[in-house]
């Protein structure tokens, strides 16, 4: 990953992974990821953009790091 991408983006998974290994969360407050995105890119994102791309990130914590067993 470039640094581009990283400084763009870093904020945002950092989040989604702090709750997701900390808290234990299952899910991350959409309007508090949107503001990150805005913060960050200084674009802003409707929330549907905002929870597909935490999906990607949460899909591949489940699969490097799963918490919840599956059936």
């Amino acid at each position: 990953m470039s640094a581009e991408t990283t400084a763009l983006w870093g904020g945002f998974v950092q989040m989604i992974v702090m709750g997701y290994l900390d808290k234990r969360w299952a899910w991350y407050d959409l309007s508090r990821l949107q503001l990150e995105i805005l913060v960050s890119t200084g674009r802003r994102m409707p929330p549907a953009a905002v929870a597909e791309l935490a999906q990607l990130v949460y899909t591949t914590l489940h699969q490097v790091a799963p918490q919840w067993p599956t059936k």
